[in-house]
Protein backbone atom coordinates (compact mmCIF):
# COMPACT_ATOMS: atom_id res chain seq x y z
CA UNK A 1 0.00 0.00 0.00
CA UNK A 2 1.66 3.19 -1.18
CA UNK A 3 0.99 6.62 0.25
CA UNK A 4 3.58 8.81 -0.98
CA UNK A 5 0.53 10.76 -2.94
CA UNK A 6 -1.26 11.55 0.32
CA UNK A 7 1.21 14.65 0.90
CA UNK A 8 0.28 16.68 -2.67
CA UNK A 9 -2.96 15.11 -3.59
CA UNK A 10 -4.99 14.17 -0.37
CA UNK A 11 -8.35 12.94 -0.86
CA UNK A 12 -9.72 15.32 2.33
CA UNK A 13 -12.73 17.41 1.16
CA UNK A 14 -14.07 20.62 3.14
CA UNK A 15 -17.62 20.04 3.15
CA UNK A 16 -18.91 23.10 5.06
CA UNK A 17 -16.22 25.90 6.19
CA UNK A 18 -17.62 29.30 8.09
CA UNK A 19 -15.31 32.03 9.35
CA UNK A 20 -16.94 35.38 10.94
CA UNK A 21 -16.19 37.70 13.81
CA UNK A 22 -18.59 39.27 16.03
CA UNK A 23 -17.98 41.63 18.69
CA UNK A 24 -14.31 40.95 18.60
CA UNK A 25 -15.32 37.47 18.85
CA UNK A 26 -14.06 34.92 15.93
CA UNK A 27 -16.22 31.83 15.15
CA UNK A 28 -15.73 29.07 12.86
CA UNK A 29 -17.23 25.85 11.73
CA UNK A 30 -15.78 23.06 9.75
CA UNK A 31 -17.37 19.72 8.70
CA UNK A 32 -14.59 17.54 6.93
CA UNK A 33 -14.56 14.29 5.36
CA UNK A 34 -11.31 12.50 5.66
CA UNK A 35 -10.30 9.76 3.89
CA UNK A 36 -8.98 7.92 7.35
CA UNK A 37 -10.98 6.14 9.80
CA UNK A 38 -11.87 7.32 13.08
CA UNK A 39 -9.78 5.53 15.20
CA UNK A 40 -6.45 7.02 13.31
CA UNK A 41 -7.65 10.63 12.66
CA UNK A 42 -8.38 10.53 16.62
CA UNK A 43 -5.47 9.73 17.49
CA UNK A 44 -3.32 12.24 15.34
CA UNK A 45 -5.96 15.29 16.71
CA UNK A 46 -5.31 13.86 20.50
CA UNK A 47 -1.44 13.69 20.00
CA UNK A 48 -0.50 16.88 21.63
CA UNK A 49 3.14 16.14 22.41
CA UNK A 50 3.24 17.06 18.48
CA UNK A 51 0.49 19.17 17.63
CA UNK A 52 3.23 21.25 15.82
CA UNK A 53 2.77 18.22 13.08
CA UNK A 54 -0.86 19.73 11.92
CA UNK A 55 0.23 23.14 12.73
CA UNK A 56 3.70 23.64 12.27
CA UNK A 57 3.19 27.95 13.51
CA UNK A 58 3.71 25.78 16.98
CA UNK A 59 6.87 26.34 18.58
CA UNK A 60 6.67 24.97 21.90
CA UNK A 61 4.35 23.02 23.71
CA UNK A 62 3.77 21.67 26.92
CA UNK A 63 0.87 19.37 28.68
CA UNK A 64 0.05 18.39 32.12
CA UNK A 65 -2.18 16.53 33.62
CA UNK A 66 -5.16 18.00 35.81
CA UNK A 67 -6.27 15.31 37.83
CA UNK A 68 -9.18 14.57 36.45
CA UNK A 69 -10.11 11.97 34.45
CA UNK A 70 -9.64 12.50 31.01
CA UNK A 71 -8.86 16.47 31.48
CA UNK A 72 -5.58 17.48 30.54
CA UNK A 73 -3.65 21.12 30.48
CA UNK A 74 -2.39 21.72 27.73
CA UNK A 75 -0.12 25.12 26.86
CA UNK A 76 1.90 26.08 23.47
CA UNK A 77 3.51 29.00 21.75
CA UNK A 78 3.31 29.68 17.97
CA UNK A 79 4.47 31.86 15.85
CA UNK A 80 2.12 33.49 13.10
CA UNK A 81 2.12 36.45 9.92
CA UNK A 82 -0.84 37.79 9.30
CA UNK A 83 -0.35 40.18 6.56
CA UNK A 84 2.35 42.67 7.33
CA UNK A 85 2.29 42.05 10.82
CA UNK A 86 4.33 38.85 12.47
CA UNK A 87 4.11 37.96 16.12
CA UNK A 88 3.74 35.00 18.56
CA UNK A 89 0.87 34.16 20.37
CA UNK A 90 0.10 32.14 23.86
CA UNK A 91 -2.60 29.73 24.89
CA UNK A 92 -3.54 28.18 27.40
CA UNK A 93 -6.39 25.44 27.74
CA UNK A 94 -7.85 22.62 29.01
CA UNK A 95 -8.79 19.40 26.82
CA UNK A 96 -11.51 17.62 28.28
CA UNK A 97 -11.51 14.10 25.94
CA UNK A 98 -14.87 11.95 25.69
CA UNK A 99 -13.93 8.70 23.85
CA UNK A 100 -14.58 7.76 21.35
CA UNK A 101 -15.10 10.76 19.21
CA UNK A 102 -15.59 14.00 21.20
CA UNK A 103 -13.03 16.77 22.41
CA UNK A 104 -14.16 20.08 24.35
CA UNK A 105 -11.73 22.53 24.49
CA UNK A 106 -11.95 25.60 27.22
CA UNK A 107 -9.51 28.71 26.58
CA UNK A 108 -8.14 29.45 30.12
CA UNK A 109 -7.39 33.53 29.87
CA UNK A 110 -4.69 34.00 32.24
CA UNK A 111 -0.98 32.57 31.45
CA UNK A 112 -2.20 33.12 27.58
CA UNK A 113 -2.88 35.32 24.68
CA UNK A 114 -6.82 35.44 24.84
CA UNK A 115 -9.66 36.30 26.66
CA UNK A 116 -11.70 33.55 26.19
CA UNK A 117 -12.69 30.53 24.24
CA UNK A 118 -14.45 27.64 23.53
CA UNK A 119 -13.90 24.72 21.07
CA UNK A 120 -15.99 21.37 20.08
CA UNK A 121 -14.20 18.12 18.03
CA UNK A 122 -16.67 16.02 16.72
CA UNK A 123 -14.96 12.76 15.46
CA UNK A 124 -17.51 9.88 13.88
CA UNK A 125 -16.68 6.72 11.48
CA UNK A 126 -18.29 7.39 7.87
CA UNK A 127 -17.69 4.24 6.16
CA UNK A 128 -13.92 3.53 6.05
CA UNK A 129 -13.39 7.31 6.10
CA UNK A 130 -14.17 9.40 8.93
CA UNK A 131 -16.36 12.76 9.17
CA UNK A 132 -15.25 15.41 11.19
CA UNK A 133 -17.15 18.71 12.68
CA UNK A 134 -15.21 21.33 14.62
CA UNK A 135 -16.50 24.71 16.18
CA UNK A 136 -15.28 27.01 17.91
CA UNK A 137 -15.23 30.64 19.16
CA UNK A 138 -12.57 32.41 20.51
CA UNK A 139 -11.86 36.27 21.58
CA UNK A 140 -8.16 37.65 21.32
CA UNK A 141 -6.75 39.70 24.30
CA UNK A 142 -4.25 41.05 22.16
CA UNK A 143 -5.25 44.56 20.32
CA UNK A 144 -6.36 44.23 16.54
CA UNK A 145 -6.24 46.81 13.87
CA UNK A 146 -9.79 47.99 13.33
CA UNK A 147 -11.25 47.13 9.73
CA UNK A 148 -8.40 45.46 8.03
CA UNK A 149 -7.12 43.21 11.28
CA UNK A 150 -10.21 41.04 11.01
CA UNK A 151 -10.54 40.79 7.86
CA UNK A 152 -6.68 39.77 7.39
CA UNK A 153 -7.38 36.99 10.06
CA UNK A 154 -10.36 35.49 8.58
CA UNK A 155 -8.76 35.10 5.61
CA UNK A 156 -5.57 33.42 7.24
CA UNK A 157 -8.06 31.31 9.06
CA UNK A 158 -9.39 30.11 6.31
CA UNK A 159 -6.23 29.36 4.40
CA UNK A 160 -4.94 27.26 7.36
CA UNK A 161 -8.08 25.33 7.67
CA UNK A 162 -7.16 23.69 4.64
CA UNK A 163 -3.79 22.99 5.57
CA UNK A 164 -4.78 21.78 8.76
CA UNK A 165 -6.98 18.83 8.20
CA UNK A 166 -5.06 17.64 4.89
CA UNK A 167 -2.15 17.30 7.44
CA UNK A 168 -4.60 15.35 10.23
CA UNK A 169 -5.41 12.77 7.43
CA UNK A 170 -1.60 12.57 5.89
CA UNK A 171 -0.16 11.64 9.73
CA UNK A 172 -3.78 9.45 10.29
CA UNK A 173 -2.44 7.54 7.41
CA UNK A 174 1.01 6.99 8.15
CA UNK A 175 -0.37 5.44 11.25
CA UNK A 176 -2.34 3.08 9.47
CA UNK A 177 0.65 2.27 6.75
CA UNK A 178 2.93 1.92 10.18
CA UNK A 179 0.52 -0.96 11.62
CA UNK A 180 -0.40 -2.51 8.52
CA UNK A 181 3.30 -3.26 7.79
CA UNK A 182 4.70 -6.67 7.68
CA UNK A 183 8.11 -6.07 6.18
CA UNK A 184 10.84 -3.74 5.87
CA UNK A 185 9.95 -2.25 2.56
CA UNK A 186 6.37 -1.32 3.99
CA UNK A 187 7.86 0.34 7.44
CA UNK A 188 9.99 2.05 4.67
CA UNK A 189 7.30 3.38 2.60
CA UNK A 190 5.90 4.35 5.73
CA UNK A 191 8.56 6.03 7.56
CA UNK A 192 8.90 7.85 4.10
CA UNK A 193 5.55 9.17 3.84
CA UNK A 194 6.22 10.41 7.48
CA UNK A 195 8.61 12.35 6.71
CA UNK A 196 7.03 14.10 3.52
CA UNK A 197 3.97 14.90 5.99
CA UNK A 198 6.84 16.78 8.04
CA UNK A 199 8.30 18.44 5.05
CA UNK A 200 5.00 19.85 4.00
CA UNK A 201 3.81 20.76 7.78
CA UNK A 202 6.79 22.59 7.83
CA UNK A 203 6.43 24.85 4.87
CA UNK A 204 2.46 24.87 5.24
CA UNK A 205 2.46 23.37 1.55
CA UNK A 206 -0.21 20.43 2.28
CA UNK A 207 -3.24 21.31 0.27
CA UNK A 208 -7.13 19.06 0.31
CA UNK A 209 -9.30 18.94 -2.65
CA UNK A 210 -12.39 20.64 -2.71
CA UNK A 211 -15.63 18.73 -3.13
CA UNK A 212 -16.56 19.22 -6.56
Amino acid sequence: MLLLHAVTATAAQLLEQTVSERNDEYRLRVVALLDASQDYVYRVITDYQHAYRINPAITHISVEPTGRDGALLVNNRSRHRVGMFSFEVDWRGEVVQHPPGTLIVKTLPHGGSFESGLARWDIQADGDRTRVVHESVLKPGFPVVPVIGPYLIKRYMREEIVSTFARIECYARVLLERDLADDAEQVRVAVHTHQACSRAARQGGVRAEQPE
